[in-house]
């Protein structure tokens, strides 16, 4: 769940381990009493700000009168909860009288909060009835804590011009920007035809992108918006989506099987600089006959293309393919951009004149600058601020461009100014901008030793940028961020000590990422025991005691000082106290 600070589950070495688990069904917090009569609920859903609970927390059901009856340690859902009843034989009032209305509370154990719950779906009553069943979702809202703040990378989803008979894929990404836990619960698709692949809920963490497939099946055309539901608010995405005429499955017509071929493979193929994308098409024409001979569409994770150009048929009345040493002409079909230029060849192996059996190898280019167009951007909004980040690890900034023109602007690279250190190869999908988007372009920083750095980060566009030919824009801001050593936490060993293991640890509702950092410290703030996280538990920490011999330093722990507790979120470059279970 989402939190402002960690627990651990430590473990001292000295022969005893103290792992949770043995008393996980003893409540902490709540506390009740069981008599003879039940109603039992089972949680099929926990949550504090649409952030699951983690284990530890407790769930309790209280009566109208506030009196706690019942209450379960959480693990993982569905969980089973008794509702005690009200022990007749006893003077005192220990559990529920008959009709009373259920109120489930949640307790946070990492902070210490509780909170009244919602309920956000229900099934069975929910009064108290002697043995009663119930199953319950809950959800409690705390205002003041941290969540996930969403920001829609491209804020149009675009498929392009497509064909029924297959699914078209594609991404809607967001960037949580916030200081929580960023949490994509639900989309509402109206009754658009499409459908959501990706599985929901979806946990993003600060800085980072996160993204949710939908697939358009080319049944209608669209231009409508829908709903992404977050904690963190609503995000609205426009989506386009055009179809082929009469419900064709593609733009060219594949062509006739003759018997005789020339075989032609492309090795690449560029429009306005940027690669075929799937769904994209190539037709071989005869420049004398003008007949479509060859045929192929690109697929995803296929790079090079084969297109099988086939010669005419002597046996029939009608040209259906190229005669011997007519000359093929390339023709590109685009999906997004919705246009079919002729292609500008580039010889590798072989010819463009057609011959039985034969082979060609070459490039295929277009430009096309009437389908580009250009990006704008706030020119007081020139600075890139990175947080300090560990040296190894990086940290992404977003900057807002928009597409002007009604064209489309393609994303082609970044780089920056220390190489490897600003917009250090990283890659973003989807990769352009639709007519009329706005985007959020990601910024990288990923330091390689602990300075300050000050440099330039930069991202190259295809745009029109008022010339006559698509060029490459190069779009720069002033970066600065300072690296920090790989291990935040580096205590002064001495000839005292003492060994933790730590089990298991949670930060905002996420397990630990690689090159986060646990730190022990003395009451005073000196850190005595420090270990990087490489992505294994348990982990073990040695925190040091103070040396004696040296009276004028304090290296650690004194006897019977209490240990305090942090952690380094490096995705972050924040420090957040932690609790001990």
């Amino acid at each position: 769940m989402k939190r402002a600070n960690a627990f651990l589950l430590p473990a001292v070495a000295a022969g005893l381990l103290l792992l949770p688990w043995a008393v996980r069904a003893q409540t902490e917090h709540f506390s009740f009493t069981v008599t003879d009569a039940g109603h039992s609920i089972v949680l099929v859903y926990a949550a504090v700000n649409e952030i699951p609970l983690a284990p530890g927390d407790e769930v309790g059901v209280f009566t109208s009168q506030g009196l706690c009856a019942g209450a379960v340690v959480w693990d993982e859902a569905p969980m089973g909860l008794t509702a005690w009843g009200d022990d007749p034989i006893t003077p005192e009032v220990d559990g529920f009288a008959e009709g009373e209305p259920l109120e489930l509370r949640i307790w946070d154990r990492s902070t210490g909060l509780e909170w009244i719950a919602e309920l956000v779906y229900q099934e069975g009553p929910v009064t108290w009835t002697m043995d009663g069943i119930t199953q319950l979702a809950l959800n409690a809202v705390d205002e003041g804590l941290e969540t996930g703040d969403p920001l829609p990378v491209v804020d149009v989803i675009h498929f392009g011009t497509v064909g029924p008979g297959r699914s078209w894929v594609r991404d809607a990404y967001i960037a949580n920007v916030g200081e929580g836990t960023l949490a994509l619960n639900d989309v509402d698709l109206g009754s658009l035809p499409l459908s959501l692949v990706s599985d929901l809920p979806l946990y993003i963490p600060p800085g980072e992108m996160g993204g949710i497939e939908l697939a358009f099946d080319g049944s209608a055309a669209i231009d409508d918006s829908i709903v992404i539901q977050t904690n963190g608010g609503d995000v609205t995405f426009q989506v386009v989506a055009n179809v082929h005429p009469d419900g064709e499955e593609t733009h060219f017509a594949p062509p006739p099987q003759t018997g005789t071929s020339h075989s032609v493979l492309l090795d690449s193929v560029s429009f306005n600089y940027a690669p075929l994308l799937e769904g994209d098409e190539i037709a071989v024409f005869g420049a004398d006959s003008g007949v479509l001979a060859g045929w192929a569409m690109k697929e995803a994770g296929n790079d090079a293309l084969g297109i099988a150009v086939w010669g005419d048929d002597p046996t029939t009345q009608e040209v259906d393919g190229l005669s011997n040493g007519e000359e093929m002409q390339f023709v590109l079909w685009r999906r997004f951009e919705a246009v079919e230029d002729t292609a500008t060849p580039e010889l590798l192996v072989g010819g463009t004149q057609w011959s039985a059996d034969a082979m060609t190898v070459l490039n295929l280019s277009v430009e096309d600058v009437a389908v580009v167009g250009e990006v704008e951007r706030d020119l007081f909004d020139m600075d890139v601020n990175f947080p300090d980040t560990q040296v190894g690890r990086s940290s992404t900034r977003f900057k807002s461009i928009e597409e002007t023109l009604g064209g489309w602007v393609w994303v082609l690279r970044w780089d920056g100014d220390p190489e490897g250190v600003f917009n250090s190869n990283e890659f973003w999908e989807p990769g352009f901008l639709p007519p009329g988007s706005t985007g959020h372009i990601p910024q990288f920083f990923a330091p390689q030793e602990p300075v300050a750095y000050a440099g330039s980060a930069s991202t190259h566009f295809v745009t029109r940028a008022g010339g006559v030919t698509p060029s490459v824009e190069i779009m720069s801001w002033n970066a600065y961020g300072t690296g920090l050593a790989e291990q935040i936490y580096q205590p002064t060993p001495s000839d005292r000590n003492l060994s933790l293991i730590v089990t298991q640890v949670d930060l905002d509702g996420a397990w630990l990422h690689e090159g986060d950092e646990i730190g022990v410290l003395t009451p005073e703030g000196v850190v005595a025991g420090g270990a990087l996280y490489n992505g294994v538990t348990p982990l073990g920490i040695t925190v040091w005691g103070d040396d004696p011999t040296t009276p004028d330093v304090v290296e650690g722990f004194l006897e019977g000082e209490r240990m305090i507790f942090r952690i380094w979120d490096s995705m972050r470059a924040v420090e957040r106290w932690a609790m001990v279970s």
